[in-house]
């Protein structure tokens, strides 16, 4: 990972790098430049002493005695000669270059010189004051100059360090980091590779169940394929039992059909009488009397003459009973008719002369067979079988019996070809146990019991149906006997 450098901190070394090098670089102008002015000073000088030379061998003033006094009383000389305190002379005003002309001047060509190196040093230093500064003043110039330059560098170089050195903490907190996080990294990393190593055992022992659940599938289901196809070899032998059973039961149908007289329309829908005189006080005549086998309390249903006795219908349904007019009770019987009282007259209706009165129980030629089964609410609480099942069914029985029909033993006998009505009361009903409830042993047994009762009743209407007996529930039966009102007052 490579060192972050913060933008202040390299923007500032820039800066101080730029800067030391323009100081370096104005640095090395200036030493060349006053290198060669201090070459062309030199060589002014050797002119100067040659030319004063030629003036000392030459002239013989003033100036030059005065000058060879000087010489012998400054011990500074080397040697007390006119030529050398001139030299002197031209090297103090060369060294201190004032700003006035003195009395004495040097040769104009080391002043020439050296004024024209002050000028030069002042087109460099634009710090250096104008008008005639002097040697001094340049010199000063230039090591204030300097000083400034290198104070500039000193600080660029502090600034540098100081960069460096937050440059370098900052590295070191960075490295810290850098390393803190490899650390968590390599822990991470460490705990990846543990879980992907768990999850790939996990799922090597989940693929390894799979493949033997596959294998264990795959014989389940061979072998139940084995069982179906034995079970398909059973149900065809049984379908095909059950087929012949129906060809021979459709045979049997047949024979019967041609055999037992048409019921509904012969026995069913067959008047026993007709309503002879409509009375006054809810009195009527009917001609039925003692030599007819009438009795009192015989009921009868009352039919319109006009639309005739109703067809049986679906004899279990609840829909469409055979109310007809409304029902009436024998209560005076003579030679050749009897008296009746009005049990009930359905809403609308009026009795006529000439109805037509059926009981499907009565017959003074014929006893009918009936065939009573199931359980019976004569009282009409609507809880079928569990006010009194021994007393309703017995009454159903007691009323077939003593109107001149027979009664068939559901204890010991089924519906056979002898029977005539198949009289069924309410279907049993198996109620819905949770799995709980049917833990309770005495549930499971009133389960038990009402799926057998279910089972029964099933088997009674499948026979009755089978051997084309008419079935009829415990309404449909009160109304084609006239003695629906009866229970209902």
């Amino acid at each position: 990972m490579p060192p972050v450098s913060p933008q202040g901190s390299r923007g500032g070394l820039i800066t101080a790098v730029v800067i030391f090098t323009i100081g370096f670089v104005t640095s090395t102008i200036f030493a060349i430049y006053y290198g060669a002015a201090l070459s062309e000073a030199q060589n002014a000088r050797a002119q100067a002493e040659k030319k004063g030379h030629e003036v000392y061998q030459s002239v013989d003033n003033a100036r030059f005695k005065d000058l060879l006094e000087d010489a012998k009383k400054d011990r500074n000389l080397r040697e007390p000669t006119v030529l050398a305190a001139s030299m002197k002379e031209t090297d103090d005003l060369a060294v201190a270059v004032v700003g006035y002309a003195p009395t004495t001047h040097p040769s104009a060509a080391v002043v020439a010189a050296i004024n024209d190196a002050v000028q030069k040093v002042q087109t460099a230093l634009p710090d250096v004051p104008p008008g005639d500064p002097g040697l001094i003043g340049v010199l000063s110039s230039v090591s204030k100059y300097a000083q400034n330059k290198a104070a500039e560098a000193a600080n660029a170089k502090q600034k540098q360090e100081d960069a460096a050195k937050d440059f370098t903490a900052q590295l070191a907190r960075l490295t810290d980091e850098f390393n803190g996080a490899k650390k968590a990294a390599d822990e991470a990393n460490t705990s990846l590779k543990a879980a992907m190593d768990q999850s790939a055992k996990v799922t090597q022992d989940r693929d390894a169940q799979i493949t033997q659940l596959n294998q264990d599938n795959d014989k389940s289901r061979a072998a139940l394929i084995d069982q179906l196809k034995a079970a398909d070899v059973k149900y065809a032998a049984l379908q095909q039992k059950h087929d012949e059973s129906n060809r021979q039961l459709d045979m049997i149908r047949a024979k019967l059909a041609n055999i037992r007289p048409p019921v509904e329309d012969a026995i069913v829908r067959h008047p026993d009488g007709v309503l002879t005189e409509i009375g006054i006080n809810g009195i009527v005549y009917i001609n039925l009397g003692r030599h007819d086998h009438m009795m009192e309390g015989l009921t009868f249903q009352v039919y319109d003459k006009r639309e005739g006795i109703p067809k049986l219908a679906a004899g279990l349904s609840p829909d469409n009973m055979p109310a007809g007019e409304g029902s009436i009770e024998v209560q005076q019987i003579e030679e050749t008719y009897s008296q009746c009282r009005i049990v009930k007259l359905q809403p609308g209706q009026h009795f006529h002369q000439g109805d037509l009165i059926k009981n499907l129980i009565y017959d003074p030629n014929i006893k009918y067979k009936f065939f009573v089964y199931g359980n019976f609410d004569l009282v009409n609480v609507n809880r079928p079988g569990l006010s009194d099942v021994d007393r309703d069914r017995d009454k159903i029985k007691a009323l077939i019996t003593q109107w001149g029909g027979q009664v068939q033993d559901e204890t010991k006998e089924e519906p056979n070809l002898n029977t005539d009505f198949v009289v069924m009361g309410t279907e049993p009903v198996v109620k819905d146990y949770t799995a709980e409830e049917l833990q309770d042993q005495l549930k499971k047994a009133e389960r038990d019991t009402q799926v057998q009762a279910q089972k029964a009743y099933e088997n009674i209407r499948e026979k009755a149906r089978t051997l084309s007996i008419p079935v009829m529930n415990q309404s449909r039966f009160l109304y084609f006997i006239g003695y629906f009102e009866k229970f209902t007052q």
